[in-house]
């Protein structure tokens, strides 16, 4: 039963990652394509949020170190040093949010802490890298509006996913 289980596992994983990564990449062709910059709206942070719900902890902190590399890799933003404190965000995003779902916290409360200390992390390494000419503050765009907006937009998802989630489980 329990390779059943792990099976049924895996290939949900296969599955999220092949999807995951077809819907990256033709998102931001469609982007180079027609000069839209839709990496303002963190499709990396999102499909790394989504992942925490549907993965389990191992695969989700290895999504969140390829994601960024496979974003370099095809399509060359961002930039190499860029890249860098992406992975180390999202690494401490999926980390500091399993730690605080452990602690109960209500899980939109926990993505609302969490993207929080992430950037602060991101623009903190950021600035020392900037500071150290490993990274050249023209290639780093700050846009806060989308930004926020995809924050909130993810606490709300959560939020009404929770409460959904509750509601069936306590009738």
């Amino acid at each position: 039963m329990n390779d059943v289980k792990g099976y049924i596992r895996n290939s949900k994983a296969l599955i999220f990652f092949g999807l995951s990564f077809i819907f990256f990449y033709l998102l931001m062709m469609i982007g180079h394509k027609f000069d839209c910059p839709v990496y303002f709206f963190e499709p990396i942070r999102l499909l790394v949020t989504l992942s925490i719900f549907i993965l389990n902890k191992r695969v989700t902190l290895l999504y969140a170190f390829i994601l960024p590399i496979f974003s370099f890799l095809i399509f060359g933003h961002p930039v190499f040093f860029k890249m860098m404190i992406m992975i180390l965000e999202m690494e401490i995003t999926v980390l500091v949010f399993l730690f605080f779902k452990s602690k109960n916290i209500p899980l939109w409360l926990s993505m609302l802490i969490t993207i929080n200390i992430g950037k602060l992390f991101y623009y903190i390494i950021q600035f020392f890298f900037i500071s150290n000419n490993l990274l050249d503050a023209e290639q780093v765009e700050h846009d806060w509006l989308p930004q926020f907006g995809v924050a909130t937009s993810i606490c709300l998802i959560i939020l009404v996913y929770e409460k959904d989630f509750l509601r069936r489980h306590i009738e």
